[in-house]
């Protein structure tokens, strides 16, 4: 069985090796619109819910990207797209509304002139008038500030600075009633805020890093800097969730259902499209993380590394250099994209490699293939190198 801090290690393959090949990734994936999706199996109480409710109408921001903006007046983004393979699975019509601001959105759905709202946070005051299913994404939120303003790196030095905020976000409910002393520039939504800290009308904004990395790039705010993580709920508040109108428990299960039926690699391949590289905001190209994966890596900041000491190009060891070939050069790019230290293992045999990993003496192998057998000890990435095997005679 698969261990929670393996799957970790897992997704975080499988993100970089879409983040290092993302041009390869926008020309295979054109679309997300799956082929083949698994069956939802639903009771005959959730079957005649969707035959009374075939259109269910959702929320849109105009600019929330990566998530949730809208192009034309057409929706775009990682929430939807997540929706829609959803809505597949499930048969159902998405009917999306755009046009006003979150805090508009919000208010709407409260009145029930909503069904479905998405890229949001749960909180005690939302859950008055909301369900919300489990997380479909978890976020890091970042304090973004200047270049040239070093000292800000806590909500406790924002007292007496002005921080950028929107109506209706998540974070007020938590910043408003404990931090009385930040002074408060009310705007219409992170992008607006961000364009407010860049030419100098407030000190900080916060959000999601994939959402001010994302706008950053996007509207060239080549000034901006993110100062600091920002753990402002403890637990798993701060992830993405989709929250249904109260009066309509039964389609949060429903949805979840058909979440449960979305494969890794569809995550990934709508991860790679919508995040992929950014070096605009952090001064250097990083991979957007979750949060469960950020403190993966901060709680292990060396990876040790099983590999073939004799298999030349792809990796082998070097009496002098240690481990070499294709394989480490992959490592030290995904290396240098993640922060962390990959350590490759003394010299052995292949079979005391795979003993190693077995044991959790070491935490993966660079190049291996997948077999019946190795399936049953580890989870594989999906593949970042092919080559045909051919007879010699």
């Amino acid at each position: 069985m698969t261990s929670p801090k393996n799957k970790v290690l897992l997704s975080l393959a499988v993100l970089l090796l879409c983040a290092v090949f993302l041009g390869v990734v926008f020309w295979v994936i054109p679309s997300f619109r799956a082929k083949n999706v698994e069956i939802v199996q639903l009771t005959p109480e959730e079957h005649a819910f969707l035959k009374k409710h075939p259109v269910i109408r959702v929320s849109n921001e105009m600019d929330y990207r990566p998530f949730d903006y809208a192009k034309d007046g057409k929706p775009q983004g990682y929430s939807i797209d997540y929706l829609d393979l959803v809505a597949e699975r499930l048969g159902i019509r998405l009917e999306y509304v755009n046009g006003y601001s979150w805090n508009q959105l919000l208010s709407m759905f409260e009145k029930r002139d909503l069904d479905l709202i998405h890229s949001a946070m749960e909180t005690e005051d939302r859950l008055r008038y909301t369900v919300f299913t489990r997380p479909y994404i978890n976020l890091l939120h970042v304090l973004v500030t200047r270049k040239d303003n070093s000292s800000l790196k806590t909500l406790d030095d924002l007292k007496g600075k002005t921080l950028a905020m929107s109506k209706g976000y998540a974070t007020n409910e938590y910043i408003l009633p404990r931090y009385p002393e930040i002074q408060i520039l009310w705007v219409g939504d992170t992008l607006e805020g961000l364009k407010a800290v860049a030419a100098g009308q407030a000190d900080a904004v916060i959000d999601a890093q994939s959402v001010v990395s994302y706008l950053a790039r996007e509207y060239f705010l080549t000034n901006l800097n993110i100062a600091n993580r920002i753990e402002i709920w403890q637990g798993d508040e701060q992830d993405f969730r989709m929250g249904v109108r109260s009066d309509w428990p039964l389609l949060k299960t429903i949805l979840e259902k058909a979440m449960d039926t979305v494969e890794r690699s569809e995550e990934a391949a709508l991860r790679a499209r919508w995040f992929g590289l950014d070096e605009t905001v952090t001064g250097r190209a990083e991979v957007l993380l979750t949060r469960e994966e950020q403190d993966y890596l901060d709680s292990h900041p060396v990876l040790r590394i099983a590999f073939d000491v004799d298999w030349p190009p792809v990796e082998f060891s070097d009496k002098d250099l240690g481990m070499k070939g294709i394989a480490a050069d992959y490592l030290n790019i995904m290396s240098e994209l993640l922060g962390v230290e990959f350590e490759p293992s003394r010299p052995r045999p292949w079979k005391e490699m795979l003993r190693a990993v077995e044991k959790g003496e070491l935490d993966f192998f660079s190049a291996i293939s997948p077999t019946s057998q190795r399936r049953e000890l580890m989870e594989f990435t999906d593949s970042y190198l092919s080559f045909p095997i051919v007879g010699l005679r």
